[in-house]
């Protein structure tokens, strides 16, 4: 067979790497066995992978953005997401105003319940009971907690009329610690970690709010608050960043780059590659979600297509995971806990 010249591609090059089959080692930890599978195919290889930019990412200390979507604090995550926090695997959390609602549920003392996806949601209704699939709470605890939230509002008015989210957040962390919570709100606070919901109007928080009509004198400062988001970019940190699911806090970080870039082409005033030097894209970039990219949402479009936009920089290193986060995070937290504390050099 004739072979074309001029083809891009070079056998040489190319098959340098054989794939490593996955053993079974009793002795191996978490991190081992994440290592190793990176060296197997399919989306074994993207979980292993997922450690390995995450560490690095770490390595490079970068500036990490997580945004959090699902419902992933009633499906049991939230410890983890305030491991995450303390131990700054990440520096900012942009979420759906949905978790960080359940987030408080928990923090002031209710709980979320095993249920199974086949109830008859009817006969739930009438006993005031909710699902989200597999998981249950009761409606009567959930409007306590609304209440708390009317309260806490009702508050911060009497401080502030405008807030930004991550005030109003970094406000109820602070708050919640007085009174003796503890979670991901509370560790956020006491590690300076900025919380966004840019959607908080869509979320019991609004629900709560909006039911006090003008009892509340409290706007949010939506602009101020991706005037914030974008400032490492704008002072040229370099960035990484991970999506548990995708929706708006997805696009929320995304966007977040290409503020940047206005911001330094109209504060600064600086030409366009001066502005691809300083805010060039994130360098990292993890996702782990269960959509697919065929149907053309932003949920599940690949991370290379945010580098047609230049959100992503152009030599990133990327990973995209198709995967339940529930599976995923807690393997890759626990492999990153394993992660051996580099020795410092006199």
């Amino acid at each position: 067979m004739t072979r074309k010249s001029g083809c891009k591609y070079s056998p040489a090059k190319l098959m340098k790497t054989p794939i490593g089959p996955v053993e079974v080692d009793p002795r191996a930890g978490l991190r081992d066995v994440l290592l190793s599978m990176s060296q197997a195919s399919f989306q074994g290889r993207m979980l292993g992978d997922a450690l390995r930019v995450w560490e690095e990412m770490l390595d490079a200390r970068c500036y990490i953005y997580l945004g959090l979507s699902g419902a992933l604090v009633p499906a049991g995550m939230r410890k983890i997401l305030d491991w995450l926090i303390r131990t700054e695997k990440i520096h900012c959390l942009v979420s759906t105003g949905a978790n960080l609602f359940h987030e408080l549920h928990e923090s002031i003392g209710y709980r979320h319940y095993k249920g199974h996806p086949r109830m008859d949601d009817v006969a739930l209704n009438e006993i005031e009971i909710d699902r989200i699939y597999d998981t249950l709470a009761f409606e009567k605890e959930f409007r306590r907690t609304d209440v708390f939230v009317r309260d806490f509002a009702a508050a911060l008015a009497k401080k502030y009329q405008k807030v930004t989210t991550a005030k109003f957040f970094d406000e109820l962390g602070a708050y919640l610690k007085k009174k003796g919570g503890s979670g991901f709100i509370v560790s956020a606070h006491e590690k300076k970690t900025p919380v966004f919901c840019p959607a908080i109007g869509d979320s019991s928080y609004g629900i709560a709010m909006a039911g006090m009509g003008s009892a509340v004198n409290l706007t949010f400062d939506v602009i101020g608050d991706i005037y914030t988001i974008s400032t490492p970019m704008f002072k040229g940190k370099k960035c990484g960043v991970i999506y548990l699911g995708g929706g708006t806090p997805k696009n929320y970080i995304q966007q977040a780059e290409v503020v940047a870039q206005f911001r330094l082409r109209n504060e600064k005033r600086l030409s366009e590659i001066e502005i691809e030097k300083i805010a060039k894209g994130y360098e990292f970039a993890i996702q782990i979600t269960t959509d697919t990219p065929q149907w053309g949402g932003l949920s599940g479009c690949t991370l290379q297509e945010g580098q047609s936009w230049g959100k992503e920089s152009a030599d990133a290193q990327i990973v995209n995971l198709y995967c339940d986060v529930t599976i995923a995070l807690p393997l890759l937290a626990n492999a990153l806990a394993q992660k051996p504390k580099k020795r410092s050099r006199k």
